[in-house]
């Protein structure tokens, strides 16, 4: 990824260097096509076009700038639900099929589906068949008390809540500007460049530096743009660390139960064998006959 936007940062400076550079070359052989005063008539609906243009720009940089920041909240809150439902199924006896489910979904997410999210813009099949399975294994849970179905209730509140969250993320897979508005950026940014041409000025080497960095900027905004737009991939993209957090959080809490089950059944053999001990000492006791009462010597 390090790679990539080297070279696509590289491309830009090249583009940004060579377009002015042609334009000198052009305006050293040949005379600017507008004179002065036709260049000063023209300027204000120029700056206008160009303070427009970089309305639009900035605009799409902002809204996109927040989407992102709100996907990222949007992870942490999708992971943070899958640890709670977790530690609510440790509140149910014999869910063990739903605690492994959330395990097997939440790994799913972080090894299939965050790189298909990147590489092909869709979603895994294998993740949503693990989601799916959770929805199973959940109709499935054993109740037998009223503490386990109002902690049922809960969990079905937070699988909704995880559908939400889910559905929240393939919406912005593919991007969220239209095609519309990426028509007008780039139809706009030719135009603007194009109409340096026609409004240089007569010091050709300070119009070449000036026209380099006018470029320059407009193309790393749209780079930007780009990179925002797409919050899965790319060099600007989205973490999937807090699924990672739970995952290690899940495995400690799993590791933890087990020993905690161990453990008391260690105990409770250890308590079932101490009863045994003290019922055969009670029996050994009733066994063993009472010994005769001395007798009364005479005097």
């Amino acid at each position: 990824m390090a790679t990539y936007a080297i070279y696509l940062f590289a491309a830009i400076l090249f583009i940004s260097a060579l377009i002015p550079f042609l334009f000198f070359l052009i305006h050293r052989r040949s005379r600017i096509p507008l004179d002065v005063n036709e260049r000063s008539l023209l300027s204000t609906s120029f700056g206008f076009f160009n303070a427009l243009y970089a309305f639009l720009l900035s605009f799409a940089v902002i809204t996109l700038w927040s989407q992102v920041i709100d996907a990222q909240d949007d992870v942490g809150r999708e992971a943070q639900t899958i640890n709670t439902m977790y530690h609510l199924a440790l509140l149910i006896p014999d869910s063990d099929d739903l605690k492994h489910a959330l395990i097997d979904y939440n790994n799913c997410i972080i090894d299939d589906e965050w790189k298909e999210m990147a590489v092909h813009r869709c979603i895994s099949e294998k993740t949503q068949t693990a989601f799916h399975n959770i929805w199973y294994r959940i109709h499935t849970l054993p109740l037998k008390s009223q503490r386990e179905i109002l902690t049922y209730q809960e969990i079905l509140e937070k699988v909704e809540d995880l559908s939400q969250l889910r559905v929240q993320r393939f919406l912005l897979i593919r991007g969220h500007l239209y095609p519309l508005i990426w028509i007008i950026i780039i139809v706009g940014g030719i135009c603007a460049i194009v109409g340096f041409y026609y409004f240089g000025t007569e010091k050709l080497k300070i119009q070449l530096i000036f026209d380099f960095i006018f470029i320059f900027i407009m193309l790393l905004t749209i780079w930007l743009i780009t990179e925002l737009n797409y919050p899965y991939d790319g060099w600007i993209n989205v973490s999937p660390e807090p699924f990672k957090v739970v995952r290690d959080r899940m495995n400690y809490d799993e590791l933890y139960d087990h020993r905690f089950k161990r453990q008391d059944r260690i105990n409770s053999e250890k308590i079932k064998s101490v009863i045994e001990e003290k019922k055969e000492d009670a029996n050994d006791r009733s066994s063993i006959p009472p010994s005769p009462a001395p007798s009364a010597s005479s005097p």
